[in-house]
């Protein structure tokens, strides 16, 4: 009975996206080392928003569109700041504008429109969620998917837009229509090319290519591309490339990517912000006893009665309500087999959880009001603030009173923001923590190659690689830092109940965790690095020596032609001297010493020139 249990409120969808994808592939590394740089955030701020503002797809979302109670046009950051959830550094150093898309300006193919698949499965959803995209200094996407709910709608009907989000083109189904097609429209060859036509407009549009078989196309990930490539197209401009500035003759250019059906690195979050939470008084009065722990049971069958407002703090004590937020946070909803439905049944319906479960689960209710509901999961948060204090503003004793003036439902638009940083702050470590791996696992078969080539005495060193190595090893260290930073929530959260939930998300979503995998990679890395400079100086050692060697080696032989050179004159001087002055063994000796000098004459030359010749070939070999 899915009416039973009603809300009023929104859900939000932070979908985040790798920017990799559309930086052309030559200039990644110059990516890599351009976030969260200070000159990156300048020209997303600046140059990127005059060139996506000038195209008219999207508009600034800091107009107050984004709000959603309209009177209030103060942008979410800076509520975020006057009510203690950002400092000022992070507002001033890390935040970008954030851009409401204009579906008016999008246009398809009316082949594709035709199509069933994205009648069924895309309009649908693109026609009911309002979409908001931010590129950030970090070098994502962050998209964010708001669907509001004006009027109370059953809490089952809203986790099942949700679903939609998540469902996926079928198609490997259609694939399959197409062949049938051909069997059963073989005489009807108009037919046979208008269905083909859509079809094949269908798959070039999801970016199917045949040698990939992707059977799981999310709608929401493909909606998101189209996002982050409209918003591109419109900084490139009528070019095909824009160099993204970054001074010093540093930048990187953007492309526009190939349609793929994989979407890059990415991740998801669902936001349940349920302003008013009403049920059937027949469920109010199923409650549990906590004196006894038994549970009354009453009629489900409502009576006319209108709904009552739940408050946020009794929901563990109603327990067909509690099991229903219990399946917001686990977003589990299951559905009949077709065909087994009688007539005026739901075919979905919601799963029953143990009690121990959902006790564990409002156990960590991080909210700080009595009638305030906070439960941040690391895939969920159900937001429930106080309904008496919906319009009240919000002053906070522990800030300057010029600096925390908000209202209530802007301070929890804040929230929200925060959950999505600390998101976006997960992906940047699992990038990182990827990256790490890569480039550990490349620097290990570097060094093997280096010790192989070290033992067979061969030249190893490739320095254009061990550079390339050595350049992506300290952006990873950089980036380490800069995510270790930004995970220490009190350098940039200051109020202490939104820095109580940014910890408790923090932990949540295992950041510390994936950074500390992170950490112990770069180590090793550093490691290696050491280990190759040891490795690099042991061989300029060698070659030193053998520098010397050779050098020693071409000296004594230029030593052995000045000697031969010198031995006429000698011979001269000798025939000049009497026998008489010799004994007589040495006067028998002394005929045979001119021929001796004559063939040491004529070998030693020819040796000293081979040798010579020789160190000359060795110096230039190491070298």
């Amino acid at each position: 009975m899915e009416e039973h249990i009603i809300a009023i409120g929104h859900v939000r969808v932070i979908l985040i996206l790798n920017m990799k994808r559309f930086i052309e592939p030559g200039d990644v590394p110059e990516f890599e080392s351009a976030r969260n740089t200070p000159a990156f955030t300048q020209n997303l701020r600046n140059e990127w928003k005059r060139r996506i503002l000038s195209n008219g797809k999207f508009t600034l979302a800091e107009t107050g569109e984004i709000d959603l109670d309209t009177e209030v046009s103060t942008p979410t950051e800076k509520t975020g700041f006057l009510t203690g959830v950002f400092r000022q550094p992070l507002f001033e150093d890390h935040f970008t504008p954030t851009y409401r898309l204009k579906k008016e300006a999008f246009s398809y193919d009316k082949v594709l429109e035709e199509n069933f698949q994205f009648k069924k499965l895309f309009r649908e959803v693109w026609s009911n969620w309002n979409i908001f995209v931010r590129p950030t200094s970090s070098g994502f996407f962050v998209l964010t998917l708001t669907r509001e709910y004006k009027k109370p709608k059953p809490l089952l009907r809203i986790a099942r837009d949700v679903l939609k989000l998540q469902m996926s083109f079928d198609i490997s189904g259609a694939l399959l229509w197409l062949e049938k097609l051909k069997q059963n429209l073989a005489d009807d060859q108009i037919s046979l090319d208008e269905k083909e036509k859509s079809i094949r407009n269908f798959l070039e549009w999801i970016g199917h290519e045949r040698e990939i078989e992707l059977d799981y196309v999310p709608v929401q990930w493909h909606m998101a591309m189209i996002v982050c490539k409209a918003l591109i197209e419109d900084v490139i401009g009528p070019g095909k490339k824009f160099f993204v500035d970054l001074g010093n003759k540093n930048g990187f250019n953007l492309q526009i990517p190939e349609p793929k059906a994989s979407p890059p690195l990415h991740d998801s979050y669902v936001i349940y912000y349920i302003e008013q939470l009403l049920a059937a008084p027949e469920l109010l009065r199923l409650r549990n006893n906590p004196q006894s722990g038994e549970t009354f049971e009453v009629s489900l069958e409502p009576k006319g009665s209108s709904h009552q407002p739940v408050n946020p703090r009794d929901i563990p004590n109603f327990p067909r309500i509690a099991q229903q937020i219990g399946c917001l946070v686990e977003g589990s909803v299951l559905r009949k087999p077709r065909g087994t439905v009688p007539p005026g049944e739901l075919s979905h319906r919601y799963p029953f959880y143990k009690t121990s479960y959902l006790e564990r689960m409002f156990k960590n209710d991080i909210s700080s009001w009595e009638d305030e509901v906070c439960l941040l999961t690391p895939r969920v948060a159900v937001l429930i603030p106080s309904w008496k204090a919906r319009n009240a503003e919000l002053y906070v004793s522990t800030l300057p009173a010029t600096t925390s003036q908000a209202t209530y439902r802007s301070y929890w638009r804040a929230i929200e923001r925060m959950i999505e940083f600390v998101l976006e702050v997960r992906v940047l470590a699992q990038m990182i923590e990827r990256s790490s791996t890569n480039v550990l696992q490349k620097f290990m078969r570097e060094l093997n190659q280096i010790r192989e080539k070290t033992v067979r005495r061969k030249p190893w060193l490739e320095k254009s690689r061990i550079f390339e190595l050595m350049k992506q090893a300290t952006n990873l260290s950089r980036l380490v830092s800069i995510c270790q930073g930004l995970n220490t929530i009190h350098t940039w959260c200051r109020a202490e109940y939104a820095l109580t939930k940014a910890i408790h998300l923090s932990k949540q979503l295992g950041i510390d965790r994936l950074l500390n995998y992170t950490q112990k990679n770069v180590d090793n890395i550093t490691d290696l690095l050491n280990h190759l400079d040891e490795l690099y100086m042991a061989t300029i050692s060698e070659r030193t020596n053998h520098h010397f060697f050779y050098i020693m080696l071409a000296l004594t032989a230029f030593s052995f032609i000045f000697l031969v050179y010198s031995l006429p004159s000698f011979w001269a001087d000798f025939k000049q001297i009497g026998y008489l002055a010799f004994p007589s063994w040495l006067q028998k000796v002394i005929p045979f010493i001119p021929q001796i000098g004559n063939f040491i004459a004529t070998m030693v030359p020819v040796l000293s020139f081979i040798m010579i010749f020789w160190a000359i070939l060795r110096l230039v070999r190491f070298k």
